[in-house]
């Protein structure tokens, strides 16, 4: 306790010396120091009080338009996730009791889809070899199959032909 007071008496010592040295300058010098000191006040008081609360309201207004942004993302594809809950919209499936393999057939004469060769793998998986097709009018019919009828691309192996968009290859559909 008594090196707290020693401690205290130092203060107190050096504030009445800086008193006595504030009294020994001019009085225009003395105007001049309180104005720094109110400025010094002001500054500090600024960046202790006043720039965190506006770095505050800074980061809240990001996260608004961020979140504002997400809401205008939602709302513009809220139709879009209605027709999916619903099944889809356009998302048929298969007809009930319809196998794979019919499917398959089915939508590649609509596409005009040659099949070489096709062998089953299992009750869902169907590997399909197609020859000289142009590659296009071949996507269109993958697209097709996983969009209409939730047919998907297992794997697929694609080669180019001599001619230019005409391709082979051999896919492995699983629906």
């Amino acid at each position: 306790m008594s090196g707290e007071i020693s401690g205290l008496d130092e203060v107190k010592v050096k504030v009445r010396e800086l008193r006595r040295q504030y009294e020994m300058i001019s009085g225009r010098d003395r105007m001049m120091l309180n104005g720094l000191i109110v400025f010094l006040v002001v500054v500090a008081g600024f960046f202790i009080l006043l720039k965190p609360s506006l770095d505050s309201v800074s980061d809240a207004q990001l996260k608004l338009k961020g979140k504002q942004e997400l809401l205008q993302w939602i709302q513009s594809n809220e139709s879009l996730a209605k027709s999916l809950r619903k099944g889809g919209g356009k998302s048929q499936g298969r007809k009930p009791g319809q196998s794979l393999l019919a499917l398959i057939n089915q939508t590649s004469s609509q596409f005009r889809v040659p099949l070489k060769r096709y062998e089953p793998e299992g009750q869902d998986k169907l590997r399909v070899w197609v020859e000289d097709i142009p590659f296009n009018g071949f996507m269109r019919w993958l697209t097709s199959l996983q969009s209409k009828h939730n047919v998907n691309v297992i794997n697929i192996s694609i080669d180019s032909q001599k001619q230019p968009g005409i391709i082979n290859a051999k896919v492995v559909l699983k629906g």
